[in-house]
């Protein structure tokens, strides 16, 4: 389970902390950001790497990684310098530069169709992740009644349907959208099964028992067997998620240009050894190719309280780890869908899809998402490997995420190069050099990542992988082409009535 954090203003249409500006705070900046007023406690490196920790840390996808064996340190080190630490200093210097979250930053820079499609892509890929936290939670709850039916669809899809829509409607009515909920789902859901896991890996080693993953130096370079040996690399992309979120607090921190980076390195750092120690937990009782990509975790926890002969306590751990996900599922829910709603708001979409009900929840857009998810929740039945289903949907929230950074990645580029002169209180170290090197690591795996997304595990027929390519195809085309068939209005370079501060930079004597 990855907790995110949405904040309101990762897709904001129009609200946002500007430079220059009084904050705005909204019902969901008061659950994941902070305001910036006078009096505001200021965050320092430790602080503000917590923030980044909470935001990160996931056990959902563990069981991913842990097939690459002691390879896992290799791609998460990989990722770090590829994909965290670029993603964490560019929504830094954007955040406070530009303000506001994804929409407005890339709209800042290339208009608002392409701002547009940066938030498209943070909704849309929520229509495959969802069913990917459904089938994780579902598959727990089959450990808690009967390790079974943690492959069974006829168990799986009801358990799947009822809780999306158990949580949309707990969406249409605000019931769940508070801070104290994620913090619960941070705590129980993502803290105590990782701590858990590592702890009980460490005790395997220790007792001597045997490792399904002996270690030896060369372990740590994944063997090359092709481009389909390295697929599941593109599931430490969704695990990472959330990098971004840093660049909100980025105002309320005590000296920022060196504060900053620091948090980012910490809880890179951090992040990534929680998840090789996790990864490496699992790989150690549960052989590669019998690990269940969405039951990983409760496989490995099984085999860990059996040998310590406390197998009847699965049943409370899953129960942990159920919670845990449902407390976090209606903030993951709204805000997304708030995005849409405000970018709609703002005059570029149909006034349909800003319908709100009386308590201000995006109605239509969460009926929608209600519905598609639904949808691919039911195709499982059409996979007959519940991995395969599993993957594909990992793969698709992948490569949407993906092409979200991207844009956000050449939009610190271009900003760069048409505003240089805007203020900005927080800039990615180095000058220049520093800047190329950050954001073309960032390009460069963004866009290597993203095609080995069509790439199809080695273990899959000849018919499956052709539909998996035409899956992965057809779904990234509609996914990339449907924001810009939807756009209405001019792509504007500027809109100085939401972002007065770069229409100033443009003006003769401007910033």
């Amino acid at each position: 389970m990855t907790i995110r954090l949405h904040h309101a203003n990762h897709v904001d249409g129009g609200t946002g902390t500007l430079v220059g500006e009084r904050p705005v705070t909204t019902s969901a900046q008061s659950a994941t950001g902070p305001a910036a007023g006078p009096g505001a406690r200021r965050l320092g490196v430790l602080g503000l790497a917590l923030v980044l920790i909470a935001a990160m840390d996931s056990i959902r996808n563990l069981p991913t990684t842990a097939t690459f064996g002691w390879a896992a340190i290799f791609f998460y080190a990989i990722a770090v310098l590829t994909y965290l630490v670029p993603v964490g200093l560019c929504s830094a210097e954007l955040a406070t530069t530009v303000g506001g979250g994804m929409y407005r930053w890339v709209r800042a820079a290339f208009g608002s169709r392409w701002g547009f499609l940066a938030v498209w892509c943070d909704w849309s890929n929520n229509i495959a992740w969802f069913p990917t936290v459904m089938v994780f939670l579902a598959t727990t709850a089959a450990y808690v009644i009967n390790p079974n039916l943690s492959q069974n669809k006829a168990f799986l899809v009801p358990v799947m349907l009822v809780v999306f829509w158990g949580v949309t409607l707990s969406s249409l009515l605000g019931s769940l959208k508070s801070a104290r909920w994620t913090g619960i789902g941070v705590i129980i859901g993502t803290a105590v099964p990782t701590v858990a896991i590592i702890a009980l890996g460490l005790w395997w080693v220790g007792s001597g028992n045997p490792s399904q993953i002996p270690y030896h130096p060369t372990a740590i370079v994944p063997p090359w067997h092709g481009l389909a040996s390295l697929v599941y690399a593109a599931g430490i992309v969704v695990a990472f998620s959330g990098m971004e979120m840093g660049g909100f607090y980025s105002h309320v921190t005590r000296n920022v240009k060196r504060s900053y980076p620091a948090a980012v390195l910490m809880s890179a750092v951090t992040v990534a050894s929680l998840a090789i120690l996790g990864s490496l937990a699992i790989a150690m009782v549960v052989p590669a190719k019998q690990v269940e990509l969405a039951g990983g975790i409760m496989q490995a926890v099984s085999v860990f309280f059996a040998k310590l002969g406390i197998g009847s306590l699965i049943r409370p751990f899953g129960v942990l780890v159920i919670i845990g996900v449902l407390c976090g599922l209606a903030s993951w829910s709204t805000g997304p869908a708030e995005g849409i709603r405000r970018v709609a708001g703002d005059g570029h979409l149909s006034p349909w899809w800003g319908r709100t009900n009386r308590r201000g929840a995006p109605t239509m857009v969460l009926l929608l998402q209600a519905v598609l998810g639904s949808v691919v929740a039911l195709a499982m039945v059409l996979v007959n490997n519940i991995n395969t289903y599993y993957w594909i949907l990992t793969a698709l929230v992948a490569q949407t995420v993906l092409v979200m950074y991207f844009l956000m990645f050449i939009s610190v580029a271009r900003l760069r190069i048409t505003k240089p002169d805007a203020p900005r209180p927080f800039k990615i170290p180095g000058g220049t050099v520093g800047l190329v090197l950050v954001v073309g690591a960032g390009v460069l795996g963004a866009v290597f990542t993203f095609f080995l997304g069509f790439v199809p595990a080695s273990h899959l027929s000849v018919s499956g992988t052709i539909a998996y390519v035409a899956v992965m195809v057809v779904g990234m085309g509609v996914n990339i082409a449907t924001p810009f068939l939807l756009h209405r209005g001019r792509a504007l370079k500027v809109d100085a009535q939401v972002d007065p501060n770069l229409a100033a930079a443009e003006a003769p004597g401007g910033m």
